[in-house]
């Protein structure tokens, strides 16, 4: 444990022992960095997950409570006298652009064409997402979210 080694630069003995610490430095030093690299990868792991919870379905009813005060204002721009809304049918969504400029919004089962007089002006709930008000498949009214490339 204590054996001295005599260095041929002419230096000051070494000791075995010296040489067990520094090893287990190191041995310490790769275990923090292990424990660093899990921690960081559980922690993306759960941003992931909770960005995912937040990613509209289209489902009905799925987000429509939150928004019904929003929704229950809402009449299609051709017929202000109905409304978009029967308590469970509007809601966050999915929807892009398709090649020919036509809006398209997911459903939960289906992307829908949504018809240009069912159109709502760009982020009408104010909340910088997409909202559809459909049941089987026919659209009362669709609102884009802002655009992001």
């Amino acid at each position: 444990m204590g054996v001295e080694r005599s260095p041929s630069s002419g230096a000051a003995p070494i000791r075995e022992a010296d040489h067990d610490g520094v090893a287990n430095m190191k041995c310490i030093a790769d275990l923090f960095r292990l424990a660093t690299c899990v921690l960081l990868l559980v922690v993306v792991t759960i941003v992931m997950v909770t960005i995912s919870a937040f990613a509209q379905s289209g489902e009905h009813g799925d987000g429509h409570a939150k928004m019904h005060d929003v929704y229950k204002t809402w009449h299609p721009p051709l017929n202000p006298g109905t409304s978009c809304c029967n308590n469970a049918d509007c809601r966050p969504t999915r929807a892009y652009v398709d090649f020919d400029g036509s809006w398209r919004a997911w459903n939960g089962s289906a992307w829908l064409l949504v018809p240009q007089e069912r159109m709502l002006p760009t982020d009408y709930a104010g909340d910088g997402r997409s909202h559809l008000c459909e049941k089987g498949g026919f659209v009362y009214c669709f609102t884009p979210g802002e655009i992001r490339s």
